[in-house]
């Protein structure tokens, strides 16, 4: 830690004294997280859109070119904490993308040139990227100048989190760094432009490590790594290049190919480095939870890492936190992931302890839109059999029991990847509002993608397209949406009302769910009930009104379009609903 502290030179004696997170004392299990995009949030700072020696174009003042930065930043995230948009909402947790130093642009990606506006391309695991942060605090005092200064930014942010009774989640990469070094390929000394440098085909055999060149390009924030030590050194990559169907691969080959042009991290154990990289990385997350304030971590690309690396990393960033490692959570991203895997990456291999706490669970984002995003709604069977599913294969492993690791499993109904948005061409908003209605109702921990609130739509992509094109910014820099504008939005009302509900209904929280059989309308009419503890939820997610009868129960919510409706009687279901009910 020592090398750490003084890499970023901190005389971040930070604001000392006790710090708000020690006053937050909830397990993860009660939050619900807002996962934001903060580059497409909200533009709080306009001198900081283009940082000095950055290549101007990379930035555009229109926030429409999705491959541009649009200038969000931490005192557009700031402005919000201060506003109440986040309060008012009933959000305990912000995951935030990557906030690290990145390199600004590739010069050769999948569909061709693309800034790095997301986060996702390190340049410096510790500094943070100068397009987020300001030259003055709220309170209009310069800040330091360098890193320090933006470190300092990041810690007011998380600080101003803290006293609003918010977490922080940080998103994080293990598996790859930005676009940082090219293979010359043809020995010029220079790489030309050429793609093929960038993204050279996959090799099995062997790898084009003696031809890799760090890049020079000041103006993309793109060359050697200002990160010290480790990362400069070529040996702890792989250098194998990409291939199309790398990714998808589960022969390992995933775990070796570059991501794109991104460079893959060999995390192989059986490497001379593997020790010093986990404690590499143990050392610079650790600093963001010690020194900073981080709450959590979102951890990105699990599965093109090796399990032994998981399994080293959460145990030694465990054991660094001591008493503190409680509080942490640790979610991971397997992309596509079987339930299987919550059972694989939760427990360690060598002595079955935890490891991660849970996964992003695409397994119920695929069950909701199953049912909700179909050109035709009528069955519910998609989401009887998840929660079956999950009742039976989710396993205790060691002394991290089935139910934690059920109710730790972090769920989602849209995303900043491929997924997109839920709310896109040819879906209403009324099935948009169910489907946020049972993410805040089911078992798990519920996020919920930046903008989902206000119903924002996707209009450039149907529900049959893979697609990024929802990466939209929220509140634009013409004015178009404000934090205000949540006073007399009713998707805004119905997502704090069932959060409020969540808090005066603990068993929506911490309940166990099972499907609940009901006399009259079935499951394939598109009503399904499930239970959990004493609160019982009954969805019609079907376009009839459907009539059923179980145990006296009191209603307590129940959503037509947006809101409560007092005309619901008990028994009666419309179609496009979803009502709560405390059983007696």
């Amino acid at each position: 830690m020592n090398r750490i502290k003084s890499a970023v030179c901190l005389s971040l004696v930070l604001a000392g004294s006790v710090s708000a997170r020690d006053l937050i004392d909830r397990p993860w299990k009660d939050d619900v997280i807002y996962f934001v995009m903060t580059d497409r949030f909200h533009d709080g700072d306009p001198e900081n859109n283009r940082p000095s020696g950055s290549n101007p174009s990379l930035y555009d003042a229109a926030q429409k070119n999705m491959t541009l930065y649009h200038g969000g930043d931490f005192r557009g995230l700031e402005n919000a904490l201060l506003d109440g948009y986040f309060t008012d909402l009933g959000i305990s947790a912000i995951w935030i993308t990557p906030p690290v130093r990145n390199a600004w642009m590739s010069r050769h990606d999948l569909g061709g040139s693309k800034s790095g506006y997301h986060g996702y391309w390190a340049q410096d695991f510790l500094d943070i990227d100068p397009h987020l942060t300001s030259a003055t605090n709220l309170a209009g005092k310069p800040y330091k100048a360098g890193r320090e200064g933006r470190l300092q930014h990041y810690k007011d942010l998380i600080d101003l989190a803290h006293e609003n009774n918010i977490k922080v989640v940080q998103d994080i990469v293990c598996n790859h760094i930005g676009p940082l070094f090219y293979y010359d390929l043809d020995g010029n000394g220079a790489h030309d432009g050429k793609t093929e440098e960038w993204m050279p085909a996959y090799k099995a055999d062997g790898s084009y490590l003696e031809t890799a060149r760090w890049a020079n390009e000041p103006q993309w924030n793109v060359g050697k790594p200002a990160t010290p030590g480790l990362f400069q050194d070529f040996g702890i990559y792989w250098g194998k290049g990409f291939g199309f169907d790398s990714l998808g691969k589960t022969d390992g080959e995933e775990q070796r190919c570059d991501f794109f042009s991104l460079r893959a991290i060999n995390t192989s154990p059986d490497t001379p480095h593997f020790d010093k990289l986990v404690n590499e990385f143990v050392e610079i997350y650790h600093f963001y939870i010690d020194e900073l304030g981080v709450d959590g971590f979102r951890i990105d690309t699990v599965k093109h890492v090796h399990k032994a690396f998981w399994d080293a990393f959460s145990s030694r960033l465990r054991k660094r936190l001591g008493r503190d490692a409680d509080k942490l959570i640790l979610f991971g991203e397997v992309y596509g992931n079987s339930i299987s895997d919550i059972n694989y990456y939760a427990g360690n291999s060598t002595d079955q302890s935890r490891a991660l706490d849970s996964l992003l669970n695409f397994q119920f984002t695929w069950a909701v839109r199953d049912v909700l995003r179909q050109e035709t709604c009528g069955d519910a069977n998609p989401l009887g059999r998840f929660i079956e599913r999950m009742n039976t294969e989710v396993k205790t492993v060691g002394n991290y029991d089935a139910k934690e690791m059920r109710l730790n499993s972090v769920n989602f109904i849209g995303n900043h990847d491929g997924l997109n948005r839920f709310l896109v061409k040819g879906i209403s908003e009324e099935n948009h509002n169910l489907a946020l209605a049972v993410l805040l109702t089911f078992e798990g921990i519920p996020c919920i993608y930046y903008g989902s609130e206000l119903a924002v739509r996707d209009d450039q992509v149907d529900r049959n397209q893979q697609s990024e094109t929802g990466r939209i910014t929220l509140f634009d820099n013409r004015g178009a949406r404000r934090f205000d504008m949540r006073n007399a939005n009713p998707h805004f009302k119905m997502v704090s009302e069932l959060i409020a509900l969540r808090k005066q209904l603990p068993a929506l929280v911490d309940g166990d769910i099972t499907v609940f059989p009901l006399d009259g309308a079935g499951i394939e009419d598109g009503v399904l009930a499930y239970r959990r503890g004493s609160a019982l939820v009954v969805l019609n997610a079907g376009d009839k009104s459907q009539h059923i009868s179980f145990p006296a129960a009191t209603l307590l919510y129940s959503n037509g379009l947006t809101a409560k409706s007092a005309s619901v009687k008990k028994g009666a279901v419309p179609a496009k609903t979803l009502q709560v009910y405390r059983l007696r």
